[in-house]
């Protein structure tokens, strides 16, 4: 299975109905449609790289599948505002609740995964040793044990 997705014209049966994905494929709507879709691929990349754990995939064009279902959200409310097409409010709840799940991916609250499918290991999940510096030394008579050896 492939984690790392472009996302394309096609995608958009996932969200639209067939008279709204008529409307917005025709050729004159293409152009428009393509260049929303390069913006939502930018926005959720910029989210994913916000935290430094992640690991972006590859290729500049895709996107983590795990996020395609909001970004496609997030797509479909911005077409049917541009085509003047019917927005609901289930449609509107969507796309909010898609920027609050991209908000929480930026925010290192939700992990994503890399392009071969494994969890980026979290900051705070890193073993820190902790531990005076020096461990034995002559910096004060009693600071640190004295090495009986």
């Amino acid at each position: 299975m492939k984690y790392w997705l472009p996302l394309t014209v096609q995608d958009l049966s996932a969200v639209f109905a067939t008279a709204e994905l008529d409307e917005l494929t025709r050729p004159e709507c293409l152009p428009y449609v393509d260049d929303t879709l390069a913006d939502i691929v930018a926005m959720v990349r910029e989210a994913v790289a916000t935290n430094k754990a992640n690991r972006l995939g590859s290729d500049p064009l895709s996107i983590p599948r795990s996020l395609r279902p909001a970004a496609l959200d997030i797509a479909a409310l911005r077409l049917l505002k541009r085509f003047a097409l019917t927005v609901t409010d289930e449609r509107k709840a969507a796309a909010t609740a898609a920027e609050a799940r991209l908000e929480a991916v930026r925010k290192a609250e939700a992990p994503v995964l890399d392009e071969a499918g494994n969890l980026p290991q979290q900051p705070g999940n890193v073993p820190a040793m902790v531990a005076p510096n020096p461990a034995y030394g002559n910096d004060g008579i009693g600071w640190y044990p004295t090495p009986t050896h």
